[in-house]
Parts: structure tokens; C-alpha cells; sequence
């Protein structure tokens, strides 16, 4: 998932792993090939995206890069506000057939159409 921090623009990915080399090629792929490389990036603390071929990925492209505080989600707030709505709209569609789930991931259009005060 990638926000834009003063738009609220939402993008999601499906990805099979969560692996720095996933992750990175994810971003370069899908989001800085149609958007343009940010002048900064924001990460959670996991160890995929802060060991060094994401620092050296952002250090080549010219990317600052912070992360979350440890133990304070609110840090996140607006990512983790957005995770459950994407996953609760994306529950009222797979019901039990729970291994499609990316096929509904272009419902991000319509959670990025909907006015939420609170995102």
C-alpha cells in the first residue's frame, strides 16, 4: 500500500511475499514508473523495508527516507485507518473464497472515491 501523505492518493499492490526485493521492485514497477519517484518516503518498521537495498534504492533515485516510531501506531495512523477500510470492503466481497482476495483490489477506486473526513 502507498499513500500520498498530502493528497490521500491510494495505490495497492498484491504481492506474493513481503521481501525487500518484492517490496522494492513493487515500488520502482508500479508506482514510481507511473508517478515519478517521491521526494520522500515513509515506511512501517518492518525489516523489508529497511534493510539496504531499500536504503540503497532510495539513496540511487535521491529519496529521503524515515519510518515509524516503534510501538505507536498512530504514527501510521492514516495508513493503518486505511488498511481496515480496504479490508473490511474487500470482506463483503470474497466472503469464503478468501484466496482471491487480489482480485478485488481494484475496489481501492471506490474507497478512493468515498469522502472520509477521518483519512
Amino acid at each position: 500500500m502507498v499513500i500520498d501523505q498530502y493528497t490521500k492518493w491510494l495505490e495497492c499492490f498484491p504481492i506474493a511475499t513481503q521481501t525487500a526485493e518484492v517490496g522494492a521492485r513493487t515500488l520502482v514497477e508500479h508506482f514510481y514508473s507511473r508517478f515519478g519517484c517521491p521526494i520522500a518516503i515513509h515506511t512501517y518498521q518492518g525489516k523489508n523495508m529497511n534493510g539496504n537495498l531499500v536504503r540503497q534504492l532510495c539513496e540511487l533515485l535521491q529519496i529521503a527516507k524515515t519510518r515509524t516510531t516503534p510501538y505507536h501506531p498512530s504514527s501510521n495512523r492514516q495508513v493503518e485507518r486505511y488498511n481496515r477500510t480496504i479490508q473490511h470492503t474487500i470482506r463483503c466481497y470474497i466472503k469464503s473464497k478468501q484466496h482471491n482476495w487480489d482480485l478485488f483490489l481494484q475496489l481501492v477506486g471506490a474507497v478512493r472515491a468515498t469522502r472520509n473526513s477521518q483519512i
